[in-house]
């Protein structure tokens, strides 16, 4: 299927992406990142489809990254055009939405009007004497936006200093691995990704050698080893296995794009389930 054939519609893509701290030593910096967010999400609206992002709308965030795309994609829409408006879909889970005021949410609709859509109706945390409320808010914001997106790309990743039960690439990861959904590695940028490639191919040492901190931090070795045990439902992506092991050392988006679009339209389209 070439890239100019294939079609998106309707279909909901959760990217899950964070700065990695393998960036200098690969020789990237965080625009490369940045970069990559941009031409994925453009391409992903042009074909049609929609865009799923777990984020809490800071100025610096990626979130705001793709609200950008999505806004420079409506503006070079032409008159008659009959394509619909692109928008992002940005979940913020409860813990996030209980720090927002009515000012804030009146800013954010002006700003980004026509490009974000904001799903937030996410229960508080049950208990309000959690010494940390964040590891439950976020799992429960993760389960509704894999719930909702029938694929996901997945890109670098802290792997320390994480406010979640596990890291939120992880967490993700495995969410869509359970409900055998279609993930994509993209693993040329390192971190949590490039580790979660490790652990469902079976490498060891699961965690670099380099990531002391991430070696002695019990839930990212959870995270890794709960991965592991779901290696079966991978691949599921509409990807050989040899285009999924080229995929897990790309980052530049020239290569890894046609790649994922095709792939999510041939998974999609193949399984109605979703």
């Amino acid at each position: 299927m070439s890239d100019q054939r294939v079609s998106l519609d309707g279909i909901r893509v959760g990217l899950s992406i964070s700065d990695s701290p393998d960036l200098i030593r690969l020789g990237l910096d965080k625009e490369h990142v940045h970069d990559a967010v941009i031409t994925l999400a453009t391409a992903l609206l042009a074909k049609g489809g929609e865009i799923a992002y777990g984020g809490d709308l800071r100025p610096q965030g990626f979130t705001r990254t793709l609200i950008r795309s999505a806004q420079m994609y409506n503006d070079t829409r032409q008159a008659g055009d009959s394509r619909s408006f692109a928008k992002i879909f940005s979940y913020l889970a409860g813990v996030v939405r209980q720090n927002w005021t009515a000012s804030d949410r009146v800013k954010c609709r002006r700003e980004f009007e026509g490009a974000v859509a904001i799903i937030d109706d996410f229960p508080a945390p049950g208990n309000p004497d959690l010494v940390d409320p964040w590891p439950a808010s976020l799992t429960s914001m993760r389960e509704r936006i894999t719930d909702d997106c029938r694929a996901y790309v997945f890109m670098g990743g802290q792997v320390t200093n994480f406010k979640g039960a596990l890291p939120g690439i992880a967490e993700e990861a495995l969410l869509m691995l359970k409900k055998k959904k279609p993930i994509y590695l993209v693993g040329g940028f390192g971190g949590c990704t490039s580790d979660l490639i490790k652990s469902i191919w079976g490498l060891k040492p699961p965690v670099d050698l380099d990531r002391e901190a991430a070696k002695n931090d019990f839930r990212y070795l959870k995270a890794l080893e709960q991965i592991a045990l779901y290696k079966d439902h991978f691949p599921n992506n509409g990807l050989t296995l040899e285009e999924n092991h080229a995929l897990a050392a790309m980052d530049d988006s020239n290569q890894f794009l046609p790649m994922i679009l095709r792939g999510i339209s041939k998974a999609c389209q193949t399984k109605k389930n979703y």
